[in-house]
Protein backbone atom coordinates (compact mmCIF):
# COMPACT_ATOMS: atom_id res chain seq x y z
CA UNK A 1 0.00 0.00 0.00
CA UNK A 2 1.28 3.75 -0.46
CA UNK A 3 2.84 5.42 1.66
CA UNK A 4 -0.30 8.73 1.79
CA UNK A 5 -1.40 11.38 3.74
CA UNK A 6 -4.36 13.34 3.32
CA UNK A 7 -5.33 16.66 3.78
CA UNK A 8 -9.20 18.63 2.93
CA UNK A 9 -9.25 22.68 2.87
CA UNK A 10 -12.33 24.74 2.75
CA UNK A 11 -11.97 27.69 1.77
CA UNK A 12 -15.42 30.34 1.69
CA UNK A 13 -16.62 32.10 -1.37
CA UNK A 14 -15.35 35.66 -0.17
CA UNK A 15 -12.22 34.07 0.50
CA UNK A 16 -11.59 32.81 -2.74
CA UNK A 17 -12.75 36.09 -4.45
CA UNK A 18 -10.33 37.61 -2.61
CA UNK A 19 -7.74 35.22 -4.00
CA UNK A 20 -8.95 35.58 -7.37
CA UNK A 21 -8.03 39.25 -7.78
CA UNK A 22 -4.43 38.09 -6.43
CA UNK A 23 -4.43 36.28 -9.24
CA UNK A 24 -5.13 38.93 -11.71
CA UNK A 25 -2.08 40.64 -10.77
CA UNK A 26 -0.55 37.13 -11.08
CA UNK A 27 -2.14 37.01 -14.96
CA UNK A 28 -1.34 40.74 -16.02
CA UNK A 29 2.44 39.83 -15.26
CA UNK A 30 2.06 36.29 -16.82
CA UNK A 31 0.45 38.49 -19.81
CA UNK A 32 3.36 40.84 -20.45
CA UNK A 33 5.89 38.69 -20.01
CA UNK A 34 5.14 36.63 -22.61
CA UNK A 35 5.62 39.12 -25.38
CA UNK A 36 9.51 39.22 -23.69
CA UNK A 37 10.05 35.42 -23.50
CA UNK A 38 8.54 35.60 -27.42
CA UNK A 39 10.76 37.85 -28.43
CA UNK A 40 13.83 36.91 -26.48
CA UNK A 41 13.12 33.51 -28.22
CA UNK A 42 13.04 34.88 -31.88
CA UNK A 43 16.29 36.64 -30.68
CA UNK A 44 18.48 34.65 -29.46
CA UNK A 45 21.92 33.44 -30.87
CA UNK A 46 22.22 31.16 -34.18
CA UNK A 47 25.04 29.27 -33.24
CA UNK A 48 24.26 27.33 -36.01
CA UNK A 49 25.27 29.97 -38.88
CA UNK A 50 27.95 31.44 -36.58
CA UNK A 51 29.92 28.15 -36.71
CA UNK A 52 28.50 27.95 -40.10
CA UNK A 53 31.06 30.74 -41.20
CA UNK A 54 34.54 29.88 -38.76
CA UNK A 55 37.64 29.52 -41.03
CA UNK A 56 38.40 25.61 -41.16
CA UNK A 57 41.52 24.86 -39.69
CA UNK A 58 44.44 22.38 -40.69
CA UNK A 59 45.50 20.55 -37.32
CA UNK A 60 49.34 19.57 -38.46
CA UNK A 61 50.38 22.83 -37.62
CA UNK A 62 49.18 26.16 -36.50
CA UNK A 63 47.72 27.81 -39.48
CA UNK A 64 48.12 31.56 -39.83
CA UNK A 65 45.30 32.35 -42.33
CA UNK A 66 42.91 32.17 -38.84
CA UNK A 67 44.42 34.26 -36.69
CA UNK A 68 41.96 36.51 -34.17
CA UNK A 69 39.07 35.21 -36.53
CA UNK A 70 36.31 32.34 -35.44
CA UNK A 71 37.66 29.04 -36.49
CA UNK A 72 37.33 25.43 -36.15
CA UNK A 73 39.01 22.34 -35.88
CA UNK A 74 38.49 18.87 -36.20
CA UNK A 75 40.17 15.75 -34.33
CA UNK A 76 41.32 14.03 -31.82
CA UNK A 77 41.33 15.74 -28.20
CA UNK A 78 43.87 15.07 -26.07
CA UNK A 79 46.06 15.27 -22.92
CA UNK A 80 49.34 14.79 -21.82
CA UNK A 81 48.46 14.54 -18.13
CA UNK A 82 46.60 12.39 -16.16
CA UNK A 83 43.41 13.33 -14.53
CA UNK A 84 41.88 11.80 -10.89
CA UNK A 85 39.07 12.13 -8.62
CA UNK A 86 41.28 11.98 -5.33
CA UNK A 87 39.09 10.33 -3.14
CA UNK A 88 37.66 7.99 -5.30
CA UNK A 89 39.51 7.40 -8.70
CA UNK A 90 43.36 7.12 -9.59
CA UNK A 91 44.27 9.30 -12.20
CA UNK A 92 43.76 8.68 -16.10
CA UNK A 93 43.68 9.34 -19.57
CA UNK A 94 40.41 11.89 -19.28
CA UNK A 95 40.22 14.98 -20.23
CA UNK A 96 37.29 15.64 -18.05
CA UNK A 97 36.29 13.26 -14.94
CA UNK A 98 32.76 14.32 -13.75
CA UNK A 99 31.22 12.52 -10.17
CA UNK A 100 27.59 12.22 -10.04
CA UNK A 101 26.78 11.61 -6.17
CA UNK A 102 23.15 10.22 -5.44
CA UNK A 103 21.38 9.70 -2.33
CA UNK A 104 18.47 6.85 -1.48
CA UNK A 105 16.23 9.45 -0.03
CA UNK A 106 12.31 10.11 0.62
CA UNK A 107 10.69 12.24 -1.92
CA UNK A 108 7.06 14.19 -1.45
CA UNK A 109 4.69 14.21 -4.58
CA UNK A 110 1.12 15.85 -4.71
CA UNK A 111 -1.67 15.56 -6.11
CA UNK A 112 -5.05 17.78 -5.36
CA UNK A 113 -8.56 17.72 -6.65
CA UNK A 114 -11.02 20.80 -6.18
CA UNK A 115 -14.77 20.30 -5.37
CA UNK A 116 -16.83 23.36 -6.29
CA UNK A 117 -20.30 23.81 -3.51
CA UNK A 118 -23.30 25.26 -3.97
CA UNK A 119 -23.30 29.42 -2.36
CA UNK A 120 -19.41 29.53 -4.28
CA UNK A 121 -17.27 27.59 -1.46
CA UNK A 122 -14.64 25.04 -2.14
CA UNK A 123 -13.10 22.08 -0.89
CA UNK A 124 -9.93 20.94 -1.82
CA UNK A 125 -8.32 17.31 -1.35
CA UNK A 126 -4.79 16.99 -1.09
CA UNK A 127 -3.20 13.79 -1.20
CA UNK A 128 0.87 13.59 -0.68
CA UNK A 129 2.40 10.53 -0.93
CA UNK A 130 5.88 9.15 -0.15
CA UNK A 131 8.39 7.02 -2.42
CA UNK A 132 12.07 6.17 -1.97
CA UNK A 133 13.92 6.59 -4.84
CA UNK A 134 18.12 7.64 -6.28
CA UNK A 135 17.89 11.05 -6.39
CA UNK A 136 21.03 13.83 -6.82
CA UNK A 137 18.90 16.15 -4.96
CA UNK A 138 17.00 15.54 -1.79
CA UNK A 139 14.40 16.63 -0.73
CA UNK A 140 14.71 18.43 2.81
CA UNK A 141 11.87 16.52 4.51
CA UNK A 142 11.52 19.01 7.35
CA UNK A 143 9.34 20.99 4.83
CA UNK A 144 7.47 17.52 4.08
CA UNK A 145 3.51 18.24 4.90
CA UNK A 146 3.65 14.85 7.09
CA UNK A 147 8.16 14.61 7.75
CA UNK A 148 7.64 12.24 11.04
CA UNK A 149 8.66 9.07 9.37
CA UNK A 150 10.31 10.45 6.25
CA UNK A 151 13.39 12.18 7.39
CA UNK A 152 16.29 12.42 4.73
CA UNK A 153 19.67 12.65 6.46
CA UNK A 154 22.17 15.41 4.75
CA UNK A 155 24.25 14.41 2.16
CA UNK A 156 27.59 14.42 2.70
CA UNK A 157 29.72 13.83 -0.63
CA UNK A 158 29.58 16.37 -3.14
CA UNK A 159 29.26 16.60 -6.91
CA UNK A 160 32.68 17.75 -8.80
CA UNK A 161 34.55 17.96 -11.66
CA UNK A 162 38.13 17.62 -12.93
CA UNK A 163 39.83 18.92 -15.74
CA UNK A 164 43.13 18.32 -17.80
CA UNK A 165 45.42 20.97 -16.96
CA UNK A 166 46.69 21.08 -20.75
CA UNK A 167 44.76 19.88 -23.48
CA UNK A 168 45.67 20.04 -27.07
CA UNK A 169 43.80 19.42 -30.69
CA UNK A 170 46.28 18.91 -32.76
CA UNK A 171 49.14 21.84 -33.04
CA UNK A 172 46.61 23.99 -30.90
CA UNK A 173 46.43 24.40 -27.53
CA UNK A 174 43.09 24.68 -25.73
CA UNK A 175 41.00 25.63 -22.20
CA UNK A 176 38.69 22.96 -21.16
CA UNK A 177 37.89 23.98 -17.98
CA UNK A 178 36.16 27.09 -19.82
CA UNK A 179 35.38 25.34 -22.27
CA UNK A 180 31.69 23.34 -23.30
CA UNK A 181 32.09 19.95 -23.59
CA UNK A 182 30.60 17.16 -25.19
CA UNK A 183 28.35 15.26 -22.85
CA UNK A 184 30.26 12.64 -20.61
CA UNK A 185 29.54 8.68 -21.09
CA UNK A 186 29.48 7.08 -17.84
CA UNK A 187 32.39 5.49 -17.33
CA UNK A 188 32.75 2.16 -16.34
CA UNK A 189 35.07 1.26 -12.54
CA UNK A 190 37.00 -1.94 -12.06
CA UNK A 191 38.82 -2.91 -8.88
CA UNK A 192 42.08 -1.10 -10.42
CA UNK A 193 40.63 2.16 -10.83
CA UNK A 194 40.02 2.68 -7.64
CA UNK A 195 42.27 5.93 -5.79
CA UNK A 196 44.88 4.30 -3.28
CA UNK A 197 43.20 7.06 -0.61
CA UNK A 198 39.46 6.07 -1.41
CA UNK A 199 36.88 7.66 0.82
CA UNK A 200 36.43 5.32 3.91
CA UNK A 201 33.04 2.99 4.26
CA UNK A 202 32.92 3.14 0.13
CA UNK A 203 33.38 -0.18 -1.83
CA UNK A 204 32.38 -1.47 -5.33
CA UNK A 205 29.44 -2.68 -6.26
CA UNK A 206 27.62 -3.47 -9.46
CA UNK A 207 30.12 -0.04 -11.56
CA UNK A 208 29.13 2.01 -8.84
CA UNK A 209 30.92 3.13 -5.09
CA UNK A 210 28.49 2.77 -2.39
CA UNK A 211 28.36 3.02 1.30
CA UNK A 212 24.83 2.52 3.54
CA UNK A 213 23.40 0.20 5.71
CA UNK A 214 21.50 -1.64 2.82
CA UNK A 215 22.81 -2.69 -0.68
CA UNK A 216 22.76 -1.34 -4.05
CA UNK A 217 20.08 -4.18 -5.11
CA UNK A 218 18.21 -3.00 -1.89
CA UNK A 219 18.50 0.42 0.10
CA UNK A 220 17.90 1.92 2.71
CA UNK A 221 17.50 5.36 3.35
CA UNK A 222 20.45 7.44 3.40
CA UNK A 223 22.65 5.10 1.82
CA UNK A 224 25.12 6.90 -1.03
CA UNK A 225 26.40 6.05 -4.33
CA UNK A 226 28.53 7.47 -6.71
CA UNK A 227 29.05 7.07 -10.35
CA UNK A 228 31.60 8.41 -13.23
CA UNK A 229 31.24 9.93 -16.48
CA UNK A 230 34.32 10.52 -18.39
CA UNK A 231 35.46 11.80 -21.60
CA UNK A 232 38.72 10.07 -22.73
CA UNK A 233 41.83 11.13 -24.32
CA UNK A 234 41.76 10.95 -28.01
CA UNK A 235 37.82 11.44 -28.57
CA UNK A 236 37.66 12.70 -31.86
CA UNK A 237 35.46 16.53 -31.60
CA UNK A 238 35.36 19.87 -33.61
CA UNK A 239 36.08 23.11 -31.66
CA UNK A 240 34.92 26.28 -31.71
CA UNK A 241 36.47 29.85 -30.92
CA UNK A 242 38.79 32.25 -31.90
CA UNK A 243 42.63 31.75 -32.85
CA UNK A 244 45.25 33.31 -31.03
CA UNK A 245 48.59 32.38 -31.55
CA UNK A 246 48.76 28.86 -30.95
CA UNK A 247 45.81 28.65 -28.90
CA UNK A 248 42.02 28.43 -29.89
CA UNK A 249 40.73 30.57 -26.86
CA UNK A 250 37.10 31.81 -26.11
CA UNK A 251 35.55 34.13 -28.98
CA UNK A 252 32.94 36.72 -28.00
CA UNK A 253 29.90 37.33 -30.15
CA UNK A 254 28.81 41.32 -29.85
CA UNK A 255 31.43 41.58 -27.38
CA UNK A 256 29.18 39.49 -24.88
CA UNK A 257 28.33 36.05 -25.99
CA UNK A 258 31.44 34.01 -25.60
CA UNK A 259 30.94 30.93 -28.09
CA UNK A 260 33.86 28.21 -27.34
CA UNK A 261 32.82 25.26 -27.85
CA UNK A 262 33.77 21.32 -28.38
CA UNK A 263 31.06 18.71 -29.91
CA UNK A 264 31.48 15.38 -31.08
CA UNK A 265 32.26 14.42 -34.10
CA UNK A 266 32.80 16.08 -37.93
CA UNK A 267 32.24 19.92 -38.54
CA UNK A 268 29.19 19.09 -40.64
CA UNK A 269 27.80 16.87 -37.39
CA UNK A 270 29.06 19.71 -35.52
CA UNK A 271 26.70 22.45 -37.00
CA UNK A 272 23.66 19.91 -37.46
CA UNK A 273 23.83 19.49 -33.59
CA UNK A 274 23.81 23.11 -33.18
CA UNK A 275 21.02 23.84 -35.83
CA UNK A 276 19.23 21.05 -33.86
CA UNK A 277 19.61 22.77 -30.78
CA UNK A 278 18.55 26.17 -32.03
CA UNK A 279 15.83 24.79 -33.66
CA UNK A 280 14.21 22.81 -30.12
CA UNK A 281 14.78 25.68 -28.06
CA UNK A 282 13.17 28.16 -30.25
CA UNK A 283 9.76 25.56 -30.23
CA UNK A 284 10.24 25.37 -26.52
CA UNK A 285 10.06 28.88 -26.24
CA UNK A 286 7.28 29.70 -28.17
CA UNK A 287 5.20 27.07 -26.64
CA UNK A 288 6.16 28.68 -23.16
CA UNK A 289 5.27 32.32 -24.22
CA UNK A 290 2.14 31.02 -25.75
CA UNK A 291 1.08 29.09 -22.92
CA UNK A 292 2.05 32.02 -19.97
CA UNK A 293 -0.16 34.32 -22.45
CA UNK A 294 -2.79 31.87 -22.63
CA UNK A 295 -2.85 31.36 -18.88
CA UNK A 296 -2.57 34.94 -18.14
CA UNK A 297 -5.36 35.67 -20.19
CA UNK A 298 -7.68 32.92 -18.35
CA UNK A 299 -6.07 34.22 -14.83
CA UNK A 300 -7.67 38.10 -16.00
CA UNK A 301 -11.00 36.77 -15.48
CA UNK A 302 -10.58 34.78 -12.18
CA UNK A 303 -12.60 37.01 -10.00
CA UNK A 304 -15.63 36.55 -13.10
CA UNK A 305 -15.14 32.43 -12.80
CA UNK A 306 -15.09 33.07 -9.06
CA UNK A 307 -18.24 35.16 -8.87
CA UNK A 308 -19.88 32.64 -10.77
CA UNK A 309 -19.15 29.84 -9.16
CA UNK A 310 -22.31 30.75 -6.47
CA UNK A 311 -23.96 28.18 -8.89
CA UNK A 312 -20.98 25.64 -9.13
CA UNK A 313 -22.17 25.08 -13.25
CA UNK A 314 -22.06 28.67 -13.81
CA UNK A 315 -18.43 28.82 -13.01
CA UNK A 316 -17.58 25.78 -14.88
CA UNK A 317 -19.54 26.80 -17.96
CA UNK A 318 -17.64 30.27 -17.83
CA UNK A 319 -14.64 28.57 -18.06
CA UNK A 320 -14.85 26.99 -20.43
CA UNK A 321 -15.96 29.14 -22.35
CA UNK A 322 -13.53 32.01 -21.83
CA UNK A 323 -11.00 29.22 -22.39
CA UNK A 324 -12.10 28.62 -26.14
CA UNK A 325 -12.37 32.32 -26.83
CA UNK A 326 -8.88 33.12 -25.29
CA UNK A 327 -7.09 30.26 -27.18
CA UNK A 328 -7.56 31.82 -30.51
CA UNK A 329 -6.63 35.37 -29.50
CA UNK A 330 -3.40 34.00 -27.83
CA UNK A 331 -2.57 32.12 -30.81
CA UNK A 332 -2.82 34.79 -33.48
CA UNK A 333 -1.28 37.43 -30.59
CA UNK A 334 1.73 34.96 -30.18
CA UNK A 335 2.03 34.53 -33.78
CA UNK A 336 1.88 38.00 -34.71
CA UNK A 337 4.62 38.09 -31.77
CA UNK A 338 6.98 35.86 -33.25
CA UNK A 339 6.63 37.20 -36.59
CA UNK A 340 7.51 40.76 -35.88
CA UNK A 341 10.16 39.63 -33.67
CA UNK A 342 11.76 37.63 -36.44
CA UNK A 343 11.87 40.13 -38.78
CA UNK A 344 12.64 43.18 -36.43
CA UNK A 345 16.21 40.37 -35.22
CA UNK A 346 16.95 40.18 -39.35
CA UNK A 347 18.36 43.43 -40.31
CA UNK A 348 18.02 42.63 -44.35
CA UNK A 349 14.31 40.97 -43.47
CA UNK A 350 13.62 44.28 -41.49
CA UNK A 351 14.57 47.08 -44.36
CA UNK A 352 13.33 44.85 -47.28
CA UNK A 353 9.78 45.13 -45.36
CA UNK A 354 10.57 49.15 -44.25
CA UNK A 355 10.97 49.62 -48.03
CA UNK A 356 8.34 48.18 -48.82
CA UNK A 357 6.27 49.89 -46.36
CA UNK A 358 7.83 53.06 -47.27
CA UNK A 359 6.60 52.67 -50.80
CA UNK A 360 3.17 51.76 -50.06
CA UNK A 361 2.81 54.90 -47.65
CA UNK A 362 4.62 56.82 -51.00
CA UNK A 363 2.48 55.53 -53.29
CA UNK A 364 -1.22 55.81 -51.32
CA UNK A 365 -0.17 59.41 -51.18
CA UNK A 366 0.80 59.63 -54.94
CA UNK A 367 -2.47 58.28 -55.57
CA UNK A 368 -4.49 60.54 -53.24
CA UNK A 369 -3.09 63.68 -54.82
CA UNK A 370 -3.83 62.53 -58.20
CA UNK A 371 -8.11 63.36 -57.98
CA UNK A 372 -6.95 66.83 -56.43
CA UNK A 373 -4.69 67.57 -59.17
CA UNK A 374 -7.30 66.59 -62.06
CA UNK A 375 -10.18 68.76 -59.95
CA UNK A 376 -7.45 71.78 -59.69
CA UNK A 377 -6.92 71.33 -63.87
CA UNK A 378 -10.47 71.38 -64.53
Amino acid sequence: MADQFTETVTTGWGKRIMNSFMGVLIGILLFFFSFVVLWKTEGRTNYAKIAGKAVALSTQSVDQNGQDQLVSATGPLETPDSVGDPEFIRPGSYIMLQRTVEMFAWRERSSSKSDKKMGGSETTTTTYTYEKEWTSNPENSAEFKKPEGHGNPGLNVAEKEFYAARANLGAYELDVQNMQLPDAPKLEIGQNDLSSNLTAGFKLAQGYLFKGTGTLSEPEVGDVRVSFGAIASGKKVTVFGKLIGGAIEPYLIKGDTKFYRALAGTRDEAIAQLKAEYKMTGWIGRIIGFLMMWIGMLMLLGPLHTVLDVLPFLGTASRFVVGLMTFPIALVLSLVTIIVSMIAHNIIVLMIVLALVIGGILFLLRKKKQPVAQAAAQ
